[in-house]
């Protein structure tokens, strides 16, 4: 049986080894540092007549993962297309297409430009939910917005890009003019119309 001095030579020696493997490991993730131009964008962003008296968010590092190196600047509203209600509390009918649409409107009302819709039916036939994702250029950059409406509840947000990347990493992308998408038919939805999978506007760069 080995002795107790043996053991703790042998914890020291695993020790030493995991620390000069590791020497220099912190050097292979960016550091984050934001700087003026991210708080010029996050400032300008927070201007926009949808956004404004929204919560913002400075770029930063994130909490969880390792392997991505910044959260974008955010800008982000709760419900604001809020969904009629029946008497039972639940979405009265066609009242989800009907705030999905004051949605699209009002995105392009202010100036963004839709690049995917994607709608979610419910088992009724109803629409459950709807997203949309939007560009906009402001001043050096372009921002992008992504805004959803379901039966409950909807979300508005919006991200600049960090100053190390491009200044539009959305492209490429190609417009939704009005009447291509499934929120703009005078039918409701016919089917379920999916998101592409690799649009980049997202949070995290």
């Amino acid at each position: 049986m080995p002795s107790l001095r043996n053991r703790t030579a042998r914890i020291a020696l695993v020790a030493l080894a995991l620390t000069v493997l590791c020497t220099g490991c912190g050097a292979f993730k960016p550091s984050v540092q934001p700087n003026a131009v991210d708080d010029s964008r996050l400032a300008t962003l927070a201007t926009e007549s949808l956004l404004e008296g929204g919560e913002r968010t400075e770029a930063h590092a994130p909490d969880t993962s390792a392997n991505v190196t910044v959260e974008r600047g955010t800008v982000s509203l709760d419900d604001p297309w809020p969904v009629e209600v029946a008497d039972d509390g639940s979405a009265a009918p066609g009242a989800t297409l009907a705030a999905a649409r004051t949605m699209l409107d009002s995105l392009r009302d202010a100036g963004w430009t839709p690049v995917a819709v994607g709608c979610e039916l419910e088992r009724s036939g109803e629409l459950g939910e709807a997203r949309v994702y939007a560009t906009k250029r402001l001043g050096d950059f372009t921002a992008a917005v992504a805004a959803r409406v379901s039966a409950d509840s909807s979300q508005l947000a919006g991200y600049a890009p960090f100053h190390e990347e491009d200044a539009d990493p959305w492209l490429p992308t190609t417009a939704v003019e009005a009447g291509e998408s499934c929120l703009d038919a005078d039918t409701p939805p016919g089917e379920d119309v999916a998101l592409p999978d690799d649009l980049n506007v997202d949070a995290r760069y």
